[in-house]
Protein backbone atom coordinates (compact mmCIF):
# COMPACT_ATOMS: atom_id res chain seq x y z
CA UNK A 1 0.00 0.00 0.00
CA UNK A 2 1.73 3.48 -0.97
CA UNK A 3 2.31 6.27 1.68
CA UNK A 4 -0.04 9.39 1.01
CA UNK A 5 1.93 12.27 2.17
CA UNK A 6 -0.75 15.55 3.19
CA UNK A 7 -0.18 18.32 1.80
CA UNK A 8 1.07 21.45 4.65
CA UNK A 9 -2.37 22.83 4.34
CA UNK A 10 -3.84 19.31 5.05
CA UNK A 11 -1.22 18.51 7.77
CA UNK A 12 -2.22 22.00 9.76
CA UNK A 13 -5.86 21.41 9.60
CA UNK A 14 -5.17 18.07 11.01
CA UNK A 15 -2.59 19.59 13.63
CA UNK A 16 -4.62 22.33 14.32
CA UNK A 17 -8.09 20.18 14.64
CA UNK A 18 -6.41 18.20 17.70
CA UNK A 19 -4.90 20.98 19.43
CA UNK A 20 -8.75 22.07 19.27
CA UNK A 21 -10.03 19.41 21.10
CA UNK A 22 -6.94 18.84 23.45
CA UNK A 23 -7.63 22.69 24.40
CA UNK A 24 -11.53 21.68 24.96
CA UNK A 25 -10.68 19.11 26.87
CA UNK A 26 -7.83 21.43 29.25
CA UNK A 27 -11.09 23.46 29.57
CA UNK A 28 -13.10 20.42 30.91
CA UNK A 29 -10.34 19.67 33.16
CA UNK A 30 -9.81 23.30 34.31
CA UNK A 31 -10.92 21.91 38.30
CA UNK A 32 -7.78 20.34 38.06
CA UNK A 33 -5.76 23.31 37.93
CA UNK A 34 -7.19 24.31 41.39
CA UNK A 35 -5.88 23.29 44.92
CA UNK A 36 -7.97 19.99 46.03
CA UNK A 37 -9.53 21.75 48.74
CA UNK A 38 -11.39 23.94 46.15
CA UNK A 39 -11.62 21.42 43.60
CA UNK A 40 -15.27 21.53 41.80
CA UNK A 41 -16.80 19.97 38.83
CA UNK A 42 -19.28 22.85 38.88
CA UNK A 43 -21.96 21.96 36.26
CA UNK A 44 -20.35 19.13 35.03
CA UNK A 45 -21.21 17.52 38.60
CA UNK A 46 -23.17 14.70 37.32
CA UNK A 47 -21.93 11.67 35.52
CA UNK A 48 -24.27 12.24 32.51
CA UNK A 49 -23.75 15.75 32.55
CA UNK A 50 -19.89 14.94 32.43
CA UNK A 51 -20.25 12.15 29.37
CA UNK A 52 -22.68 14.57 27.21
CA UNK A 53 -19.67 17.19 27.49
CA UNK A 54 -17.44 14.48 25.83
CA UNK A 55 -19.86 13.38 23.56
CA UNK A 56 -19.66 17.40 22.34
CA UNK A 57 -15.89 17.00 21.98
CA UNK A 58 -15.42 13.63 20.46
CA UNK A 59 -18.55 13.12 18.33
CA UNK A 60 -17.77 12.21 14.84
CA UNK A 61 -14.46 12.31 14.84
CA UNK A 62 -12.56 9.48 12.85
CA UNK A 63 -9.96 7.65 14.91
CA UNK A 64 -7.51 4.90 14.88
CA UNK A 65 -6.76 2.34 17.12
CA UNK A 66 -3.98 0.08 16.14
CA UNK A 67 -3.42 -3.21 18.56
CA UNK A 68 -6.55 -5.02 19.59
CA UNK A 69 -4.28 -6.11 22.99
CA UNK A 70 -6.45 -5.10 26.14
CA UNK A 71 -5.59 -0.80 25.92
CA UNK A 72 -6.66 -1.05 22.61
CA UNK A 73 -9.78 -2.77 23.40
CA UNK A 74 -10.20 -0.23 26.22
CA UNK A 75 -9.41 2.86 23.62
CA UNK A 76 -12.29 1.79 20.97
CA UNK A 77 -14.96 1.07 23.87
CA UNK A 78 -14.48 4.12 25.36
CA UNK A 79 -14.01 6.43 22.00
CA UNK A 80 -17.64 4.59 20.72
CA UNK A 81 -18.74 5.06 23.98
CA UNK A 82 -18.54 8.68 23.21
CA UNK A 83 -19.46 8.76 19.63
CA UNK A 84 -16.13 8.92 17.76
CA UNK A 85 -16.00 6.99 14.59
CA UNK A 86 -13.47 4.68 15.19
CA UNK A 87 -11.30 1.65 13.28
CA UNK A 88 -9.53 -0.66 15.80
CA UNK A 89 -7.04 -2.70 13.55
CA UNK A 90 -4.47 -5.58 14.30
CA UNK A 91 -1.85 -7.00 11.49
CA UNK A 92 -2.74 -10.75 13.48
CA UNK A 93 -5.93 -12.30 12.56
CA UNK A 94 -8.10 -12.34 14.87
CA UNK A 95 -11.76 -12.78 15.88
CA UNK A 96 -13.74 -10.27 16.64
CA UNK A 97 -13.82 -9.81 20.96
CA UNK A 98 -17.19 -10.40 22.02
CA UNK A 99 -16.34 -6.95 24.43
CA UNK A 100 -15.82 -5.01 21.39
CA UNK A 101 -18.30 -2.16 21.23
CA UNK A 102 -20.86 -3.07 18.40
CA UNK A 103 -19.81 0.30 16.97
CA UNK A 104 -16.04 -0.69 16.14
CA UNK A 105 -14.92 -1.12 12.80
CA UNK A 106 -12.91 -3.84 12.98
CA UNK A 107 -9.59 -4.50 10.25
CA UNK A 108 -7.34 -7.62 11.09
CA UNK A 109 -4.60 -9.41 9.34
CA UNK A 110 -3.59 -6.27 7.54
CA UNK A 111 -1.18 -3.91 8.22
CA UNK A 112 -2.20 -0.87 10.41
CA UNK A 113 -3.24 2.37 8.52
CA UNK A 114 -3.34 6.14 8.89
CA UNK A 115 -5.70 7.01 5.87
CA UNK A 116 -9.16 7.88 6.61
CA UNK A 117 -8.24 8.83 10.39
CA UNK A 118 -7.92 12.23 12.20
CA UNK A 119 -5.99 11.06 15.30
CA UNK A 120 -4.17 7.69 16.17
CA UNK A 121 -4.26 5.92 19.40
CA UNK A 122 -0.99 3.65 18.87
CA UNK A 123 -0.13 0.06 20.63
CA UNK A 124 2.43 0.61 22.82
CA UNK A 125 4.35 -2.03 21.89
CA UNK A 126 5.11 -0.33 18.27
CA UNK A 127 8.67 2.06 19.46
CA UNK A 128 8.63 5.77 18.08
CA UNK A 129 10.69 4.75 15.01
CA UNK A 130 8.49 2.19 13.82
CA UNK A 131 7.55 2.88 9.96
CA UNK A 132 4.19 2.70 10.62
CA UNK A 133 4.37 5.37 13.16
CA UNK A 134 6.28 7.45 10.76
CA UNK A 135 4.19 7.22 8.23
CA UNK A 136 1.91 8.65 10.02
CA UNK A 137 3.45 11.33 11.36
CA UNK A 138 4.76 12.24 7.54
CA UNK A 139 1.00 12.75 6.71
CA UNK A 140 0.63 15.16 9.79
CA UNK A 141 -2.06 12.57 11.67
CA UNK A 142 -1.69 13.28 15.77
CA UNK A 143 -1.30 10.17 18.12
CA UNK A 144 -2.69 10.27 21.57
CA UNK A 145 -1.34 7.21 23.96
CA UNK A 146 -3.86 5.32 25.43
CA UNK A 147 -3.76 6.66 29.61
CA UNK A 148 -3.64 10.07 27.81
CA UNK A 149 -7.17 9.43 26.39
CA UNK A 150 -8.08 7.75 29.86
CA UNK A 151 -7.01 10.73 31.75
CA UNK A 152 -9.04 13.24 29.42
CA UNK A 153 -12.18 10.84 29.91
CA UNK A 154 -12.16 10.69 33.57
CA UNK A 155 -12.85 13.06 36.74
CA UNK A 156 -11.47 11.04 39.18
CA UNK A 157 -7.84 12.42 40.94
CA UNK A 158 -5.13 10.81 39.19
CA UNK A 159 -1.54 9.70 39.95
CA UNK A 160 1.13 8.73 37.30
CA UNK A 161 3.77 6.82 38.10
CA UNK A 162 6.75 6.10 36.12
CA UNK A 163 10.41 4.50 36.84
CA UNK A 164 12.56 1.66 35.73
CA UNK A 165 11.96 -0.75 38.51
CA UNK A 166 9.69 -0.05 41.33
CA UNK A 167 6.77 1.41 39.97
CA UNK A 168 4.34 -1.50 40.16
CA UNK A 169 5.04 -2.38 43.81
CA UNK A 170 4.84 2.05 44.40
CA UNK A 171 1.33 1.78 42.32
CA UNK A 172 -0.01 -1.25 44.18
CA UNK A 173 1.09 0.11 47.48
CA UNK A 174 -0.39 3.63 46.80
CA UNK A 175 -3.95 2.19 45.97
CA UNK A 176 -4.13 0.05 48.74
CA UNK A 177 -2.90 2.89 51.47
CA UNK A 178 -5.51 4.81 49.89
CA UNK A 179 -8.22 1.97 49.93
CA UNK A 180 -6.93 1.42 53.88
CA UNK A 181 -8.02 5.07 54.68
CA UNK A 182 -11.57 4.52 52.76
CA UNK A 183 -10.58 6.32 49.44
CA UNK A 184 -11.94 4.29 46.81
CA UNK A 185 -8.68 3.86 44.39
CA UNK A 186 -7.55 1.75 41.43
CA UNK A 187 -4.17 0.38 39.97
CA UNK A 188 -4.39 0.85 36.49
CA UNK A 189 -2.19 1.44 33.10
CA UNK A 190 0.36 -0.81 32.69
CA UNK A 191 -0.19 -3.04 35.84
CA UNK A 192 -3.23 -4.30 34.78
CA UNK A 193 -6.37 -2.64 33.55
CA UNK A 194 -5.89 -0.09 30.91
CA UNK A 195 -6.92 3.37 32.16
CA UNK A 196 -9.75 3.15 29.63
CA UNK A 197 -11.08 0.66 31.27
CA UNK A 198 -12.00 3.01 34.68
CA UNK A 199 -11.80 6.41 33.54
CA UNK A 200 -15.28 7.28 32.76
CA UNK A 201 -16.99 5.24 35.38
CA UNK A 202 -14.75 6.45 38.03
CA UNK A 203 -16.31 9.11 40.60
CA UNK A 204 -14.74 12.53 41.47
CA UNK A 205 -13.88 12.01 44.87
CA UNK A 206 -11.77 8.22 43.47
CA UNK A 207 -8.28 7.59 42.67
CA UNK A 208 -6.88 6.35 39.64
CA UNK A 209 -3.51 5.63 40.15
CA UNK A 210 -1.64 5.01 37.04
CA UNK A 211 1.42 3.29 36.13
CA UNK A 212 2.42 4.59 33.00
CA UNK A 213 5.37 3.11 30.97
CA UNK A 214 8.04 4.89 28.79
CA UNK A 215 6.22 2.88 26.18
CA UNK A 216 2.91 4.76 26.72
CA UNK A 217 4.90 8.09 27.87
CA UNK A 218 6.58 9.14 24.29
CA UNK A 219 3.72 9.76 22.89
CA UNK A 220 1.39 11.58 25.40
CA UNK A 221 1.29 14.91 25.11
CA UNK A 222 -0.81 15.91 28.29
CA UNK A 223 -1.62 14.23 31.20
CA UNK A 224 -3.63 15.92 34.00
CA UNK A 225 -2.50 14.29 37.20
CA UNK A 226 -1.96 16.26 40.23
CA UNK A 227 0.76 14.27 41.36
CA UNK A 228 3.50 12.58 39.60
CA UNK A 229 6.23 9.39 40.63
CA UNK A 230 9.40 8.34 39.29
CA UNK A 231 11.14 6.02 41.13
CA UNK A 232 14.31 5.61 39.22
CA UNK A 233 15.47 5.43 35.67
CA UNK A 234 18.18 2.37 34.67
CA UNK A 235 19.27 0.79 31.26
CA UNK A 236 16.15 -1.21 30.16
CA UNK A 237 14.31 -1.65 27.03
CA UNK A 238 17.33 0.01 24.71
CA UNK A 239 15.85 -2.17 21.82
CA UNK A 240 12.53 -0.36 21.86
CA UNK A 241 14.56 3.03 22.00
CA UNK A 242 17.26 1.70 19.03
CA UNK A 243 19.75 1.41 21.95
CA UNK A 244 19.66 5.09 23.15
CA UNK A 245 19.30 5.53 27.04
CA UNK A 246 18.92 8.94 26.55
CA UNK A 247 15.70 8.68 24.38
CA UNK A 248 14.32 6.10 27.02
CA UNK A 249 15.22 8.52 30.07
CA UNK A 250 13.29 11.67 28.04
CA UNK A 251 10.44 9.61 28.01
CA UNK A 252 10.33 8.78 31.20
CA UNK A 253 11.18 12.65 32.61
CA UNK A 254 8.36 13.93 31.14
CA UNK A 255 6.14 13.38 33.21
CA UNK A 256 7.23 16.01 35.39
CA UNK A 257 6.67 18.28 32.80
CA UNK A 258 3.20 16.71 32.31
CA UNK A 259 2.16 16.70 35.83
CA UNK A 260 3.45 20.62 36.39
CA UNK A 261 0.68 21.35 33.45
CA UNK A 262 -1.89 21.04 35.98
CA UNK A 263 0.46 22.38 39.04
CA UNK A 264 1.18 19.13 40.44
CA UNK A 265 4.00 17.54 41.98
CA UNK A 266 6.44 14.92 40.66
CA UNK A 267 8.07 12.69 43.73
CA UNK A 268 11.80 11.71 42.48
CA UNK A 269 15.02 10.90 44.34
CA UNK A 270 17.99 13.53 44.11
CA UNK A 271 20.20 10.96 41.67
CA UNK A 272 16.54 11.26 39.16
CA UNK A 273 15.92 15.12 39.77
CA UNK A 274 20.15 15.88 39.00
CA UNK A 275 20.32 14.62 35.92
CA UNK A 276 17.09 16.05 34.60
CA UNK A 277 17.04 19.50 33.05
CA UNK A 278 14.05 19.90 35.47
CA UNK A 279 16.62 19.40 38.62
CA UNK A 280 15.21 23.13 39.64
CA UNK A 281 11.76 22.45 38.78
CA UNK A 282 9.72 24.11 41.50
CA UNK A 283 6.90 21.14 41.05
CA UNK A 284 9.91 18.34 42.28
CA UNK A 285 9.88 16.59 45.72
CA UNK A 286 12.40 14.63 46.70
CA UNK A 287 12.79 11.60 48.64
CA UNK A 288 15.55 8.69 49.29
CA UNK A 289 17.98 7.30 51.95
CA UNK A 290 19.05 9.62 54.97
CA UNK A 291 22.80 11.37 54.64
CA UNK A 292 23.96 9.40 57.01
CA UNK A 293 22.18 6.07 56.40
CA UNK A 294 24.59 3.31 57.20
CA UNK A 295 23.55 1.03 54.23
CA UNK A 296 22.91 3.30 51.46
CA UNK A 297 23.14 1.62 48.27
CA UNK A 298 24.19 4.42 45.76
CA UNK A 299 23.48 2.31 42.29
CA UNK A 300 19.80 0.53 43.72
CA UNK A 301 16.82 2.03 42.54
CA UNK A 302 15.11 4.67 44.76
CA UNK A 303 18.55 6.05 45.95
CA UNK A 304 20.16 8.84 45.11
CA UNK A 305 24.21 10.17 45.54
CA UNK A 306 22.91 11.95 48.79
CA UNK A 307 26.69 12.67 50.36
CA UNK A 308 26.67 15.67 47.67
CA UNK A 309 26.48 18.68 49.84
CA UNK A 310 24.57 20.62 46.75
CA UNK A 311 21.55 17.76 46.61
CA UNK A 312 18.67 19.57 47.49
CA UNK A 313 17.02 18.60 51.26
CA UNK A 314 14.92 15.41 51.21
CA UNK A 315 11.18 15.66 51.91
CA UNK A 316 10.58 12.98 52.99
CA UNK A 317 13.82 9.93 54.09
CA UNK A 318 14.65 6.71 55.65
CA UNK A 319 17.09 6.63 58.75
CA UNK A 320 17.91 3.76 59.67
CA UNK A 321 14.40 1.96 60.18
CA UNK A 322 12.87 5.52 60.85
CA UNK A 323 10.94 7.18 58.34
CA UNK A 324 10.59 11.28 58.37
CA UNK A 325 8.53 13.49 56.59
CA UNK A 326 9.31 17.22 56.06
CA UNK A 327 11.47 16.63 59.06
CA UNK A 328 8.59 14.73 61.22
CA UNK A 329 9.57 11.27 62.35
CA UNK A 330 6.75 8.99 61.37
CA UNK A 331 7.40 5.63 62.74
CA UNK A 332 9.01 2.77 61.89
CA UNK A 333 9.13 0.83 58.82
CA UNK A 334 10.57 -2.34 60.79
CA UNK A 335 7.26 -4.31 60.43
CA UNK A 336 6.70 -3.68 56.82
CA UNK A 337 5.54 -7.25 55.40
CA UNK A 338 8.07 -6.72 51.90
CA UNK A 339 11.69 -8.06 52.02
CA UNK A 340 14.92 -5.73 51.31
CA UNK A 341 16.14 -2.12 51.82
CA UNK A 342 14.57 -1.39 48.49
CA UNK A 343 11.20 -2.04 49.32
CA UNK A 344 11.64 -0.11 52.44
CA UNK A 345 12.24 2.81 50.37
CA UNK A 346 9.18 1.94 48.10
CA UNK A 347 7.29 2.72 51.27
CA UNK A 348 8.82 5.91 51.93
CA UNK A 349 8.22 7.35 48.18
CA UNK A 350 4.33 5.95 48.89
CA UNK A 351 3.80 7.12 51.98
CA UNK A 352 5.07 10.41 50.74
CA UNK A 353 2.41 9.92 47.77
CA UNK A 354 -0.19 9.78 50.76
CA UNK A 355 0.81 12.94 52.52
CA UNK A 356 0.88 14.91 49.12
CA UNK A 357 -2.82 13.56 48.23
CA UNK A 358 -4.05 15.17 51.66
CA UNK A 359 -3.66 11.80 53.72
CA UNK A 360 -1.96 12.07 57.52
CA UNK A 361 1.71 10.26 56.89
CA UNK A 362 1.06 8.10 60.18
CA UNK A 363 -2.08 6.74 59.08
CA UNK A 364 -0.79 5.78 55.52
CA UNK A 365 2.58 4.23 57.09
CA UNK A 366 0.27 2.21 59.27
CA UNK A 367 -1.71 1.49 56.56
CA UNK A 368 0.70 -0.10 54.98
CA UNK A 369 1.84 -2.36 57.32
CA UNK A 370 -0.81 -4.40 55.67
CA UNK A 371 0.71 -4.71 52.30
CA UNK A 372 1.41 -7.89 50.79
CA UNK A 373 3.22 -7.05 47.99
CA UNK A 374 3.49 -8.05 44.20
CA UNK A 375 3.52 -11.50 43.26
CA UNK A 376 7.15 -12.81 41.88
CA UNK A 377 9.26 -9.91 43.46
CA UNK A 378 10.66 -10.55 46.54
CA UNK A 379 8.13 -12.69 47.51
CA UNK A 380 9.06 -15.74 49.94
CA UNK A 381 8.04 -19.18 48.57
CA UNK A 382 8.85 -21.14 51.40
CA UNK A 383 11.81 -22.21 54.12
CA UNK A 384 12.83 -25.59 54.13
CA UNK A 385 15.63 -27.08 56.59
CA UNK A 386 16.54 -23.15 57.27
CA UNK A 387 16.95 -22.11 53.51
CA UNK A 388 14.55 -19.21 52.61
CA UNK A 389 13.63 -19.42 48.89
CA UNK A 390 12.77 -16.10 47.41
CA UNK A 391 11.07 -15.36 44.03
CA UNK A 392 12.17 -12.19 42.08
CA UNK A 393 10.95 -13.20 38.72
CA UNK A 394 10.28 -9.68 38.44
CA UNK A 395 13.52 -8.70 37.91
CA UNK A 396 14.00 -8.70 34.24
CA UNK A 397 16.70 -6.25 34.02
CA UNK A 398 20.32 -5.66 36.19
CA UNK A 399 19.23 -2.89 37.85
CA UNK A 400 15.90 -4.44 39.53
CA UNK A 401 17.95 -7.46 40.37
CA UNK A 402 20.88 -5.86 41.48
CA UNK A 403 18.07 -4.09 43.73
CA UNK A 404 16.94 -7.47 45.30
CA UNK A 405 20.12 -8.43 45.71
CA UNK A 406 21.27 -5.71 47.42
CA UNK A 407 18.57 -5.46 49.92
CA UNK A 408 19.11 -8.90 51.49
CA UNK A 409 22.45 -9.36 54.14
CA UNK A 410 21.52 -13.28 53.68
CA UNK A 411 24.42 -15.54 52.14
CA UNK A 412 22.89 -16.54 48.85
CA UNK A 413 22.72 -19.06 45.79
CA UNK A 414 21.57 -16.74 42.90
CA UNK A 415 19.68 -18.17 39.76
CA UNK A 416 20.03 -15.55 37.10
CA UNK A 417 19.49 -15.75 33.24
CA UNK A 418 16.68 -15.88 30.94
CA UNK A 419 16.16 -14.25 27.40
CA UNK A 420 19.50 -12.27 25.78
CA UNK A 421 18.03 -8.14 24.96
CA UNK A 422 21.42 -6.98 24.78
CA UNK A 423 21.58 -5.79 28.41
CA UNK A 424 25.22 -5.34 30.04
CA UNK A 425 25.89 -7.34 33.35
CA UNK A 426 29.53 -5.84 34.37
CA UNK A 427 28.08 -4.58 37.45
CA UNK A 428 26.17 -7.62 38.21
CA UNK A 429 29.18 -9.60 37.77
CA UNK A 430 31.18 -7.09 40.11
CA UNK A 431 28.46 -7.17 42.76
CA UNK A 432 28.82 -11.23 42.88
CA UNK A 433 32.33 -10.72 43.45
CA UNK A 434 31.79 -8.07 45.92
CA UNK A 435 29.68 -10.75 47.91
CA UNK A 436 31.69 -13.50 47.78
CA UNK A 437 34.51 -11.36 48.94
CA UNK A 438 32.12 -10.91 51.67
CA UNK A 439 30.94 -14.33 52.42
CA UNK A 440 27.63 -13.69 51.13
CA UNK A 441 27.21 -15.71 48.24
CA UNK A 442 27.76 -19.11 47.90
CA UNK A 443 27.05 -19.87 44.33
CA UNK A 444 25.25 -18.32 40.97
CA UNK A 445 23.52 -20.67 38.45
CA UNK A 446 22.75 -20.03 35.06
CA UNK A 447 19.26 -20.98 33.48
CA UNK A 448 18.41 -20.01 29.84
CA UNK A 449 19.28 -18.13 26.12
CA UNK A 450 22.18 -16.17 28.40
CA UNK A 451 23.37 -19.02 30.27
CA UNK A 452 26.23 -19.51 27.32
CA UNK A 453 27.18 -15.33 27.04
CA UNK A 454 26.62 -15.11 31.13
CA UNK A 455 29.44 -17.99 31.49
CA UNK A 456 31.77 -16.71 29.16
CA UNK A 457 31.93 -13.17 30.53
CA UNK A 458 32.10 -14.34 34.00
CA UNK A 459 35.09 -17.09 33.28
CA UNK A 460 36.90 -14.63 31.04
CA UNK A 461 37.78 -12.57 34.53
CA UNK A 462 39.28 -15.87 35.73
CA UNK A 463 37.90 -18.47 37.56
CA UNK A 464 35.09 -17.09 40.22
CA UNK A 465 35.20 -17.27 43.86
CA UNK A 466 32.01 -19.07 43.91
CA UNK A 467 30.32 -21.69 42.66
CA UNK A 468 29.00 -21.36 38.88
CA UNK A 469 27.28 -23.91 37.07
CA UNK A 470 25.17 -23.90 33.88
CA UNK A 471 21.62 -25.42 34.59
CA UNK A 472 20.11 -24.76 31.58
CA UNK A 473 16.60 -25.24 32.91
CA UNK A 474 14.90 -23.45 36.05
CA UNK A 475 13.77 -27.07 37.28
CA UNK A 476 17.09 -27.83 36.95
CA UNK A 477 18.25 -25.05 39.07
CA UNK A 478 15.76 -25.52 41.77
CA UNK A 479 17.72 -28.88 41.75
CA UNK A 480 20.81 -28.04 42.25
CA UNK A 481 19.92 -24.85 44.53
CA UNK A 482 18.49 -27.67 46.46
CA UNK A 483 21.68 -29.60 46.68
CA UNK A 484 24.22 -26.49 47.75
CA UNK A 485 22.41 -23.91 49.71
CA UNK A 486 22.77 -24.84 53.26
CA UNK A 487 20.78 -23.59 56.27
CA UNK A 488 20.99 -19.98 56.91
CA UNK A 489 21.49 -19.04 53.07
CA UNK A 490 18.80 -18.01 50.71
CA UNK A 491 17.64 -19.03 46.87
CA UNK A 492 17.03 -16.35 45.49
CA UNK A 493 15.46 -16.62 41.67
CA UNK A 494 17.04 -12.59 40.46
CA UNK A 495 17.01 -13.35 36.31
CA UNK A 496 18.19 -10.29 35.41
CA UNK A 497 16.81 -10.76 31.95
CA UNK A 498 13.30 -10.86 30.59
CA UNK A 499 11.19 -14.50 30.11
CA UNK A 500 10.61 -14.87 26.88
CA UNK A 501 13.25 -17.83 26.04
CA UNK A 502 11.15 -20.59 28.12
CA UNK A 503 8.54 -18.74 29.28
CA UNK A 504 5.05 -16.92 28.31
CA UNK A 505 5.93 -13.86 31.57
CA UNK A 506 7.45 -13.13 34.04
CA UNK A 507 4.82 -14.52 36.06
CA UNK A 508 4.98 -17.74 34.78
CA UNK A 509 8.31 -18.07 35.19
CA UNK A 510 7.74 -17.15 38.94
CA UNK A 511 4.84 -19.89 39.29
CA UNK A 512 7.35 -22.64 37.68
CA UNK A 513 9.67 -21.56 40.13
CA UNK A 514 7.31 -22.06 42.98
CA UNK A 515 6.06 -25.21 42.25
CA UNK A 516 9.27 -26.61 41.83
CA UNK A 517 10.35 -25.42 45.12
CA UNK A 518 7.19 -26.54 46.66
CA UNK A 519 7.70 -29.93 45.24
CA UNK A 520 11.45 -30.67 47.30
CA UNK A 521 10.87 -33.01 50.18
Amino acid sequence: MSTVVASPSALSALEERAAQLRASLWALHAPRHSPASTRSWGALGSEEAWRAALVALWSDRKVGVWGAAKSGLAAANVLAELGAEVTLSDNRPLERPSTLHPNVRLITGAPNSHEGVELIIPSPGLKPTHPLISAAREAGVPLMSEVELGAWATRARLVGITGTDGKSTCTCLITHQLNELGVEAWGVGNLGEPVCVRALNASPQGVLVCEVSAFQLWSSEAFPAELGLITNIAEDHLDYFDGSFERYEQAKLRLIDLVAQVGGHTLTTTEVAERSSASSHPHLKRFGLALDHPLTPLSSPLSSPLSSPLSSPLNASLRDDQLEIEGVEQGSVRDFRLIGRHNSLNLTAATLALKELGSEPRRALSAAMSFEGLPHRCALVRELRGVRWVNDSKATNVHASLAGLKSVDERLVVIVGGKEKGLEYGELYAHFLERAARGTLSAVLLIGELSERLEREVRAAGDPPYTLVSCETLERAVQEAARLAHSGEMVLLSPASSSFDQFESFEARGVRFALCVNALI
